[in-house]
């Protein structure tokens, strides 16, 4: 039930007349007026969707005529059998190959530099503009304006395989269903506060000429507001609201590169900022940075051939965003043996990869927009490489590159790039799979041959090269486990593929600066220490009832509890799953909805949730300590989320905040209102107080697993709050908590959370979750029937 604070209609009126209660729907609307009229051929009437022409132009022409021959008598913004005038709509970049034309024979420029990726030459010549090749016939297909010309050359690089791909034309959706319904990710760079309207005198602005109103948050300037993004066609009017997830990605804009605008230059030396020039020795200077944008530059000439994207000019702001991976991303996975680490000798790829990321963690103006645009260079210049040589899908480094960009898509608040990044994580786990990164056994064999042959160095050298491809292993095994634990779908990587790993060692081993201070850490061992995946965990699973359960190892290192808490999410996620099936089939189980009409199958499933939760108990008695850094801080959030979705289907939060549509949410209020009075509910909420205090609410967090977590315990507590007639001790923490005063309601805890996400401004995709939360406060669920 909507708030009395919600805008009255008058707030929120576009200039034409009509008055809207959101604001999304408003902007949805004031695109219909930027986008260029449909001229009808025959007469001076105009139309704003190409169906309505379509219909129009029947009327002249005479019916006799209107299919001869055959002829289709379909119109369309490209063809069609009568002269149609249209607006010019370019092609949607996800519309054309993976790799189209960079048109890069005959060049006359010979002063870029080399790209090196791997150790082998990106291109074996200079790339410049895009100039037709003389000998090539130009091959024009329908609804394009540009003319794909046959590249030849005696080489198999990257100009080959770029010069023989076609464009493929554009096709703008007539769809009308089509229309993405729900909050939408937030498409500029502007204060989450100014689009959520949960700070301090956001009011919408109307200007007295009539011009379009903007939400403008209390003392900031109008400038900062961007102008909304035009639509390829025009949305319906007033379209209704849905709760439709921002990861419910449809399609409705072109992706350009560099509409959003430009990243801010550093105007300060990166060497006068203390917490930057930690870093210095991992900075590049304008050689290095020439190869990154040579490496490019291909693709860049076939998305961009207008240079609308610039990269940023200044090394300064370069040096600044990659001091912002190492220092913000790296120390929560760290798979680069820093000691070792040269920017001189890595691919300039993995330069770009480390941009990217220190873009999201930036907060120069338009660094987002940079990021994302610099994710789709990435991702199209790796897929080039990818289909150039298969050999290239066996090369570490550009997975390594791929599971950046796949985090930064994942967690940028972008929605293309968040569908693309779900895409890409199937990829990365084939290609983890195909190189066998997580068989680390082979690589410590290969060691061990060659100890009595090789000097400290060669060995030290072996080495790191072997558990650099082990660290990179688990850490695809951590994206790819970060579905099942918050996106509620399975993972691509299962235990069974992982008997042969090993886990990481110990930090103090990995960063020895040189071979002799390695040696001396290891001693007479011949590699340093480092436990089985499979035995560690089976030793947190066995139940400690059975006769003779293997010993938990004692000690692990903050990367090793953080693969193990969060492999017990897919025990956890096959559990949530298996109940979501029964309870399908009509069938109750007494988990969380009383006494079960099946005592055996009752018996079965709480037998299930038992040896889960002693698991979890056994994590926590054994690893479970005060440690503060991002991995501590990570891995006890997860043990937490992990004891509330023993408790609570998480499934059920979802569709209640709108996951799934409205008529979905509706269906999972009766299982909340049954799991609210039940002691099971007392103790998931506990945890996600808990939770939020570990990720220091309401302070904001860079925590890669933060935003998720937190709104899955605001979820928890919101339902909690809801439903529950008696609180007691729990409303009283929670209160302290929120920051606010007794009675508690539903509404202030997602206000609060709202807040709390819109604050992290570090992952954007808190922001888009943030949004999800803000509907939610325009509800009473309480009141819900």
């Amino acid at each position: 039930m909507p708030k009395d604070s919600t805008p009255s209609p008058s707030s929120l009126q576009c200039h034409c007349g009509l008055a809207f209660t959101r604001v999304e729907n408003l902007r949805r609307h004031q695109r219909t007026h930027a986008q260029p009229a449909l001229k009808c051929p025959s007469c001076p009437r105009t139309f704003t969707r190409p169906d309505g022409l379509k219909r129009h132009i029947g009327i002249h022409r005479p019916r006799s005529n209107a299919t001869a021959d055959g002829e289709s008598d379909a119109v369309t913004p490209h063809t069609g059998t009568a002269p149609v005038s249209t607006p010019e709509v370019a092609s949607h970049s996800s519309a054309q190959s993976l790799v189209s034309p960079p048109y890069v024979a005959g060049l006359q420029d010979t002063s870029s530099a080399m790209p090196m990726v791997g150790g082998s030459n990106l291109l074996d010549g200079p790339v410049g503009p895009p100039q037709p090749s003389n000998n090539a016939p130009a091959l024009a297909y329908s609804g394009t304006q540009q003319a794909a010309h046959s590249v030849h050359s005696a080489n198999h690089m990257l100009r080959d395989l770029l010069g023989q791909s076609l464009l493929v034309p554009g096709m703008a959706s007539s769809n009308p269903l089509s229309w993405d319904t729900g909050p939408l990710w937030i498409l500029q760079d502007q204060d989450p506060l100014d689009f959520l309207n949960v700070g301090t005198g956001a009011t919408a602005v109307a200007g007295g000429d009539g011009s379009v109103p903007s939400l403008v948050h209390g003392g900031a300037s109008p400038e900062r507001v961007p102008p909304a993004p035009q639509s390829r066609v025009p949305s319906p009017p007033n379209p209704a609201a849905s709760d439709n997830w921002p990861t419910n990605y449809q399609p409705r804009l072109p992706f350009v590169l560099g509409a959003e605008g430009h990243i801010e230059e550093v105007t300060k030396n990166p060497l006068h900022d203390p917490y930057l020039r930690r870093w210095e020795q991992f900075w590049i200077d304008d050689e290095i940075y020439d190869r990154v944008k040579s490496t490019l530059r291909p693709v860049l000439s076939i998305l961009d051939p207008s240079g609308s994207f610039i990269m940023p000019s200044s090394l300064w702001t370069v040096n600044t965003l990659i001091s912002l991976y190492f220092a913000q991303f790296y120390p929560q996975l760290p798979i680069l043996h820093l000691p070792t680490f040269s920017p001189a000798k890595a691919p300039p790829l993995l330069i770009a990869g480390f941009m990217c990321i220190g873009a999201f963690l930036s907060k120069l103006p338009g660094a987002r927009a940079f990021a994302v645009d610099l994710i789709e260079l990435i991702r199209r210049t790796i897929g080039a490489l990818f289909e150039m040589d298969s050999m290239n899908l066996r090369n570490a480094e550009l997975i390594h590159v791929s599971l950046l960009t796949s985090f930064a898509a994942l967690w940028s608040g972008h929605q293309r790039s968040f569908e693309l990044g779900e895409l890409s994580r199937g990829l990365i786990a084939n290609l983890c799979r195909k190189v066998r990164l997580l068989d680390a056994p082979i690589d410590m064999r290969e060691l061990i041959e060659h100890l009595s042959v090789s000097t400290v160095e060669q060995r030290w050298s072996f080495w790191i090269e072997a558990e650099s491809r082990k660290r990179l292993g688990l850490a695809i095994h951590l994206l790819d486990m970060l579905f099942p634990l918050f996106f509620d779908t399975p993972a691509h990587l299962s235990h069974g593929e992982m008997v042969d790993t090993v886990l990481p060692c110990d930090e103090r081993f990995w960063e020895a600066q040189t071979a002799t201070e390695w040696v001396g850490l290891v001693g007479v061992a011949l590699i340093p220490p480092a436990p089985l995946f499979c035995p560690t965990l089976t030793g947190i699973l066995v139940p400690r009832s059975t006769d003779n359960p293997p010993p938990p190892v004692r000690y692990l290192n903050p990367f090793c509890q953080l693969i193990i808490v969060q492999a017990l999410h897919h025990h956890i996620w096959e559990f949530r799953s298996q109940y979501a099936v029964y309870r399908s089939m009509g069938i109750s189980v007494s988990i969380w909805q009383g006494e079960a009409h099946d005592r055996e199958l009752s018996v079965g499933f709480a037998g299930h949730q038992v040896w889960l939760r002693e698991a979890l108990d056994s994590w926590h008695d054994v690893y479970y300590d005060e440690g503060d850094g991002p991995m501590h801080t990570a891995a006890k959030v997860l043990y937490h989320i992990g004891c509330m979705a023993l408790r609570v289907q998480l499934r059920d939060l979802y569709k209640v905040a709108g996951k799934h549509g409205v008529n979905s949410s509706l269906s999972a209020l009766p299982p909340l209102r049954r799991w609210a009075v039940t002691a099971e509910a007392s103790v998931a909420v506990r945890h996600a107080i808990a939770a939020l205090k570990v990720l220091d609410f309401p302070h904001p967090t860079d925590n890669i697993y933060g935003p998720t977590s937190a709104f899955i315990s605001i979820l928890c507590l919101g339902a909690f709050v809801a439903f529950s007639e008696q609180q007691g001790e729990i409303n009283i923490e929670l209160c302290e908590l929120m920051g606010t005063s007794m009675p508690l309601t539903a509404t202030d805890v997602f206000k609060a959370g709202t807040a709390y996400l819109a604050s992290c401004k570090e992952w954007r995709i808190s922001t888009a979750l943030a949004l999800v939360l803000a509907k939610m406060t325009e509800q009473d669920l309480s009141a819900t029937p």
